[in-house]
């Protein structure tokens, strides 16, 4: 049972954790981020898994995951999506800073997910690298930091 576990943990975080549309990294990436954000400065903008309505990975048995772009800006969380249609990311969800209460990691594994937990709703992310499609601890720890004013940006 142990197994089957891991292996839908392991699929979730290596199929499909890359957004469509420019890929990370690339001059696109930022200017199409940028297009979908303004006029609101952006801090961190990763590829992401948006798994809405899910803490952590305390139900992975029902979960669906949604592809994307995480961004925090100084003044929310967006999750973008790519509308292929026309071209662009558009918003899928929005987090204002001010309603979270609560920003923590989630570990299964080596797997992590960061969990917002706002007035009205959750929402976890895994945040990856796009180059490996894995999940990017670093950036995961960092936002949960600036999230819970540990570190500014």
């Amino acid at each position: 049972m142990n197994r089957i576990i891991i292996s839908i943990l392991l699929s979730f975080s290596l199929v499909g954790c890359t957004a469509f549309g420019p890929k990370e990294g690339s001059p696109e990436f930022i200017t199409t981020v940028n297009v979908a954000t303004h006029p609101s400065k952006i801090v961190v903008a990763k590829s992401a898994l948006w798994i809405p309505n899910i803490f952590g990975y305390n139900n992975i048995m029902n979960e669906t995951s949604i592809s994307g772009v995480f961004v925090l800006t100084q003044n929310e969380v967006l999750f973008l999506i790519w509308n292929e249609d026309k071209s662009e990311f558009v918003r899928a969800t929005n987090i204002q800073r001010i309603d979270i209460n609560q920003a923590i990691v989630d570990s299964f594994g080596r797997c992590r997910r960061l969990v917002i937990a706002s007035k009205d709703k959750v929402n976890s992310f895994e945040l990856v690298d796009s180059n490996q499609n894995f999940c990017d601890t670093e950036a995961i720890d960092k936002v949960t930091r600036i999230l819970n004013h540990q570190e500014s940006h």
